[in-house]
């Protein structure tokens, strides 16, 4: 089901985000989330 896929990706961008950030606030920026939400993660 797409709403699976697209929150598996969401948690492979949070995952990938100490190593490649501005690949994965672009994955974050493409599936509607804001900068200041990205930037909100925390592990």
């Amino acid at each position: 089901d797409l709403v699976t896929i697209l929150e598996a990706v969401r948690i492979i961008a949070v995952a990938l985000s100490p190593i490649t950030p501005s690949l994965c606030l672009r994955i974050y920026s493409q599936l509607g989330y804001s900068k200041d939400e990205f930037d909100a993660i925390t592990w």
